[in-house]
């Protein structure tokens, strides 16, 4: 049997309001928010949920639309007995699609400007855990020594790198490198959104998830991070140092950083 321990932190950093928020299995933060962090241990058999959301838009838009993110996918305790043994994927898919049309609705009723938010999400399994995405959040495992993206960032940079159409060098420096293609708060006359179905990873004891936004991402190496990751500190100091890491980097964005460690010892400490 497999054991999780997890630990979520997220900092407003150099911005006028926090538009990041983050779920931790049943936990996020309220639609006003400034620092928070959250922790919590179990079974990976109790299937939890893990995500990170980056709100975009003015001040207020991008926090409402990291709220409703969060929001939605913590509906996921609540369905969690109609979930089907592999069915995770689906019903994940399901609620950020719900997500998505009530971004929309708001913005079709405010006659708002865009708004929308990234959404990276990590359900575990008995023995399986599974990743999505939308947007540029990303999700990275660790295991070893080596640290490996497990997702493929919805940006205009990405396609064309993809095409070939630059280099890894000319896309460090293209100006349209991270302009998003998909993300939550895009309206069905625009596109049809599709959540990328993954393939699931079989769990192994000493495995370390990292959800995070482009506010850590974005500025810290992945050198450093495996070094922060493979750091022999409780999972409450990981996400702690990710953060001041990033913030020591001169992150100019709301940082977020939500990890999960996996084991095959129940946590001995209340977390």
């Amino acid at each position: 049997m497999f054991y999780y321990r997890s630990a979520a932190c997220t900092v407003t950093g150099r911005r006028g309001n926090n538009q990041d928020n983050y779920l931790i299995v049943d936990a996020f933060n309220p639609l006003e928010h400034d620092d928070a962090s959250h922790a919590h241990c179990g079974k990976a058999a109790d299937r939890p949920l893990f995500a990170v959301a980056d709100g975009m838009g003015g001040e207020s838009s991008g926090e409402k639309a990291s709220f409703i993110a969060v929001e939605q996918l913590a509906r996921y305790r609540e369905l969690y007995s109609q979930i089907k043994v592999g069915g995770e994927m689906q019903m994940i898919s399901k609620l950020a699609i719900n997500a998505n049309r009530l971004l929309c609705d708001t913005m079709a009723h405010n006659g708002t400007s865009r708004m929308g938010s990234t959404l990276v999400a990590l359900s575990l399994g008995a023995k399986t855990a599974y990743v999505t995405n939308l947007g540029d959040s990303p999700a990275y495992l660790l295991r070893g020594n080596t640290l490996k993206k497990l997702t493929r960032d919805h940006t205009e940079g990405q396609v064309m790198l993809d095409a070939g159409v630059f280099t890894q060098e000319q896309f460090a420096k293209h100006p349209s490198r991270n302009r998003l293609t998909q993300h939550l708060g895009i309206t069905p006359d625009e596109m049809e959104l599709s959540l990328p179905n993954y393939a699931p990873m079989p769990l192994k004891t000493g495995d370390i998830f990292l959800l995070c936004s482009d506010g850590l991402c974005g500025v810290v190496p992945e050198q450093k991070l495996t070094g922060l990751l493979k750091s022999d500190i409780s999972v409450q100091d990981k996400a702690a140092k990710l953060i001041q890491t990033a913030i020591d980097a001169k992150s100019s964005d709301n940082i977020t950083a939500l990890v999960v460690e996996i084991s095959k010892k129940r946590s001995k400490h209340k977390i």
